[in-house]
């Protein structure tokens, strides 16, 4: 091991040994703290594990119902339990929206909570809407434990050496934050990659970055990872990094994605799945058979989701946050139903597969619906390097593609004649070639975007709405 290797491993383990020991009040010893008390907890029972998340569930809503201004009222109204017998009673709760957040406002913030212990937060909206909300220091206390078990899951431990191929956190220079930020990275051996520059200049210079570092996990958004490894196999590279896993996050990992970075890298892929809004959700174990849902933290249901998709769409729960209750949270994205176990034998249930946002399908004017994730799969047999759907309101389709070196006219026709087939005659469809697709502000990659209007399956009553 060179120098410039050991010295990052020497401090993390250090930062993560011995300081919790001299200061065990503070952050990372409390964190320290956290990560003991959850030790094991994924390998309880199942019933166990949904006992535990009932008393944490009861807990929320008597909490909600006597100090929460928005809960305070619906439970006056007879609207909202202040307790439940069993977990699937909290259906019996309204659904928490992102249209209600922005209406009500400070009416979701726990009264006379401790200003000091407030953080003010927002998502950046795939639809260029921010959802503006609110967290506390014993929730990012929490959120931050779940990610250290996610890590842990896919081979990771505190102190591995880590590439995060990432958007970055800051758009105006700082010195003192720069400085800061550094040496952060040293002491917990993490390298920095910034994707939003992913010219082909910026790859070979992120790879040989990635070479010298050697990193035991690269963890990245999705659509980063998979623009990396199509840079790499291009020009014939085959990387000796990352060592042990491959973290996808921040973006759906679908089937072509997945068998990219697997033929790419030379480790397993680890799908993680979460939100800025509710943290770590979901993630995969060395099974590879669905996504384990963090039960220290949330509680996931599945509701009825797009018509005529037999898709769900996730509500979450997040147990662990009293300044700001998230209770029944339509998050905004789909899964394969229903929940189910792992073969693993851990006792926290597993979500099938997240195949992806509410915004990323089809819309039809007769109430039908198209998943999104029918572009990959086509489009990589087209000759298609990137690309962004983009429907509007009035359900017009825009396709805006990066073409690959080797397309062919053969391959542009078998799109064009794939996707007309697909949507019909009665959605107009406008096609355009570009040099790049762009990132969105966060640093994210929107392969499929809908502003059309969405239907929703209620039994025999259809609901009509937009995402």
């Amino acid at each position: 091991m060179g120098i410039s290797a050991l010295l990052p491993r020497l401090a993390s383990t250090a930062y993560y040994t011995v300081w919790p020991r001299i200061r065990p009040g503070g952050y990372l010893g409390r964190l320290t703290a956290a990560l003991r008390h959850r030790a094991g907890a994924d390998w309880q029972p199942p019933e166990q594990v949904r006992q535990a998340q009932l008393q944490k569930l009861n807990a929320l809503l008597m909490h909600a119902g006597q100090r929460v201004p928005y809960y305070r009222r619906l439970c006056e109204a007879g609207q909202m339990p202040d307790r439940v017998d069993h977990l699937e009673d909290i259906a019996a709760a309204p659904v928490l929206t992102k249209a209600i957040i922005r209406r009500e406002g400070e009416g979701l913030l726990t009264e006379d909570y401790p200003a000091e212990q407030l953080r003010a937060l927002a998502t950046g909206g795939s639809t260029g809407e921010p959802l503006h909300f609110c967290s506390d220091h014993d929730a990012l206390l929490c959120k931050n434990a779940a990610e250290s078990w996610s890590s842990a899951m896919a081979g990771l431990r505190r102190g591995s050496s880590i590439a995060m191929l990432w958007g970055a956190g800051r758009f105006e220079p700082s010195s003192a934050a720069d400085l800061r930020e550094a040496l952060q990275r040293l002491i917990t051996n993490r390298i920095f990659i910034d994707c939003f520059q992913m010219g082909p200049d910026d790859l070979l210079r992120a790879h040989r970055r990635l070479s010298r570092f050697r990193p035991e996990g690269l963890l990245g958004y999705t659509s980063a990872l998979v623009e990396l490894a199509y840079f790499l196999e291009r020009e014939g590279i085959r990387p000796k990094y990352p060592r042990k896993t491959v973290l996808s996050a921040a973006e759906t990992l679908d089937d072509v994605s997945r068998e990219k970075l697997e033929r790419v890298f030379p480790a397993p892929v680890f799908n993680r799945y979460g939100s800025r809004e509710m943290g770590l959700i979901a993630v995969e174990c060395e099974r590879h058979q669905g996504l384990h849902v963090d039960c220290e933290n949330v509680l996931v249901e599945l509701a009825d989701g797009p018509a005529g998709t037999g898709l769900k769409r996730i509500l979450v729960t997040k147990l662990t946050q009293f300044s700001m209750p998230f209770i029944r949270y339509d998050i905004g994205d789909l899964a394969e139903g229903p929940l189910s176990y792992c073969p693993c034998g851990r006792g926290f249930p597993v979500l099938k597969r997240v195949v992806g946002r509410v915004t990323e399908t089809i819309r039809f004017p007769n109430d039908r619906c198209l998943p999104g994730e029918l572009f990959p799969h086509l489009f990589k047999d087209c000759g298609i390097a990137a690309y962004q759907v983009f429907q509007a309101p009035d359900y017009s389709v825009d396709v805006r593609l990066v073409k690959a070196p080797n397309q062919t006219p053969e391959q542009d026709e078998l799109m064009r004649r794939v996707i007309a087939q697909r949507l019909g005659p009665d959605i107009p469809v406008r096609y355009r070639y570009v040099d790049r697709i762009e990132r969105s502000p966060t640093g994210k990659l929107l392969p499929v975007v809908s502003q059309a209007p969405l239907t929703l399956a209620r039994g025999s009553r259809r609901t009509s709405l937009r995402a």
